[in-house]
C-alpha cells in the first residue's frame, strides 16, 4: 500500500479507499465510483495484499461483466506468476481447470468470474 499512498497525486481515490480504517488488516471495502475512476486497481492491490498475507488460499473475485472480467485476469496474470500463483478464468465461455505445480500439488489460484442470471 505504501507506494501508492504516498507518491502519486493522480491516485487519491486510490489512496482514500486504501486508507480507510482496516483495509489493511484484510477488512472488507465498499465504495462507489465512477466508471474509469481506477475501482479495479483498489481491487487489485487488496487481493495482492491479501495473498501476501495469506499465502495458502484461493481468491474469488466476482465482477459484473465478461468484459470487466477479462481485464482483471489480464492484468492480474503478470503480477501472480511473480507470486507463483495462477488466475482460474470461469467467464464467457471459459473454464480452467485446478492449476498443479511441478509436484502435482494445486497451486493457491485467484478464481475470477462474473456473477449471471
Amino acid at each position: 500500500f505504501a507506494l501508492l499512498l504516498h507518491h502519486d497525486d493522480s491516485f487519491v481515490l486510490q489512496a482514500e479507499c486504501l486508507r480507510q480504517p482496516g483495509v489493511s488488516a484484510g477488512h472488507s471495502l465498499m465504495f462507489s465510483a465512477p466508471t474509469s475512476a481506477g475501482k479495479s486497481l483498489v481491487a487489485q492491490i487488496m487481493l495482492l495484499h491479501h495473498l501476501q498475507q495469506h499465502s495458502q488460499q484461493v481468491v474469488l473475485v466476482v465482477m459484473p461483466l465478461v468484459e470487466l472480467c477479462s481485464e482483471m485476469s489480464n492484468a492480474l496474470e503478470p503480477l501472480l506468476q511473480q507470486l507463483n500463483k495462477e488466475v482460474l478464468r470461469n467467464y464467457g465461455g471459459l473454464h480452467s481447470g485446478p492449476i498443479r505445480d511441478n509436484t502435482g500439488l494445486q497451486m493457491v489460484v485467484v478464481l475470477v468470474c462474473v456473477c449471471s442470471s
